[in-house]
């Protein structure tokens, strides 16, 4: 501006903190220049960038109330095995296709007392439990209906305990009933039905985080038995290419494979002694385990590789679940808050001491390590 301009001004001290002087003739850009302000902004639409995590956290999965983006992934393989299992064994609830679909030489004992009852009420209890109780673990059917899945959940419960007992019971003749197969088949009955017991009291008494935990173990246990299916498989053609292994019959049990006494005396000469043709059940022959030799060595492969498979399987199964019980131990540790509150809130008795966790014992030696490096 210059000097002969009737706004004139002379210079201020303060003319810099408050800006130019207004003048009527200058421009308005000359004036915006002046006073630095910024050019106009230009607005466009926000655009969304969707990552894999995200979408696969809140899409689908979100909605089923699942956190953990690993946890869909194990739903899936080890909810869909059950599932899958559970529908190929359907046509077992016919007696007869179950003789036709069960391994080669256990006929002969479900076909007896009191094994035909046993086998009869397993199969009708461990397969609508095992199918369903696949969906109660899905989180949206505590969130949203808990007291569906509170009724339901008690009665999978009581069909899964009814199953492990027909099936303990079944354990002395299953798969040629040897010691090695006893103990697996025991062990295993025995500590679903533990886990499935304690789950059920401690949603009782309302720690949701240990029903939780329970819960899996028990369902998780029971599932070893598909596990087992397919380790007994491989392990079936394994011993079958080796060539050298044989399992332990009855002159019974491979006469009721056999059809015929005569092809029996001629297969196994040793069945065709007075001594066995008295007491069948009491005499035993060597049957050659190979899955290319008929019925009968399809049955001795079975026999030779189930126990070792179960055993196998189990020890998979139990570590497997407790390490996805450290993986998701936030998880329990918010159950276990939610629990706490709940029973606060409602004026009910205090929770009962619990053991300690391992993330409650751990000492936070942070303060030991600096007191150590200032000396």
């Amino acid at each position: 501006m210059s000097a002969t301009s009737p706004h004139y001004r002379s210079p201020h001290p303060t003319s810099d903190a408050y800006g130019p002087p207004y003048d009527p003739h200058a421009s308005h850009q000359a004036l915006t220049n002046a006073r630095g302000a910024r050019p106009k902004e230009t607005y466009s639409s926000p655009e969304y960038v969707y990552t894999n995590e995200v979408s696969t956290y809140r899409r689908p999965w979100w909605m089923l109330g699942f956190e953990k983006k690993m946890t869909p992934v194990l739903f899936v393989i080890f909810g869909g095995a059950i599932l899958g299992f559970s529908l190929s064994r359907t046509p077992m609830l016919n007696f007869n296709r179950l003789l036709q679909m069960t391994t080669p030489g256990e006929g002969f004992w479900y076909e007896q007392a009191p094994f035909k009852a046993n086998i009869i009420i397993h199969i009708f209890t461990s397969l609508p439990a095992s199918f369903f109780s696949v969906f109660l673990f899905l989180p949206i059917t505590w969130k949203r209906w808990p007291k569906f899945h509170s009724i339901f959940g008690y009665i999978l419960s009581l069909l899964l305990v009814i199953s492990l007992v027909c099936g303990s019971i079944l354990g002395r003749r299953a798969q040629g009933g040897d010691l090695n197969m006893q103990s697996a088949v025991y062990m295993l009955g025995s500590a679903s039905a533990y886990a499935v017991v304690m789950g059920c009291l401690e949603a009782r008494r309302g720690a949701i985080d240990m029903h939780r935990e329970y819960m899996l173990r028990a369902w998780f246990y029971n599932g070893a038995f598909v596990t087992t299916r397919v380790t007994a498989l491989i392990s079936a053609h394994i011993i079958t290419a080796i060539n050298g292994y044989f399992s332990l019959w009855k002159c019974a049990e491979v006469g009721y494979v056999l059809k015929t006494r005569e092809a029996l005396i001629q297969a196994y000469p040793e069945c065709g002694t007075s001594t066995a043709l008295e007491k069948p059940k009491w005499t035993h022959v060597a049957v050659h385990a190979s899955w290319n030799e008929g019925p009968l060595g399809r049955g001795s492969a079975s026999r030779a590789s189930f126990g070792m498979a179960l055993w196998v399987a189990m020890f998979l199964h139990i570590l497997g679940i407790e390490l996805y019980l450290r993986y998701t131990q936030d998880e329990s540790k918010k159950w276990r808050e939610w629990s706490e509150r709940r029973a606060n809130g409602q004026d009910q008795t205090e929770l009962p001491n619990r053991m300690p966790r391992y993330g409650d014992c751990l000492i936070d030696v942070t303060p030991l390590l600096k007191h150590s490096n200032s000396q």
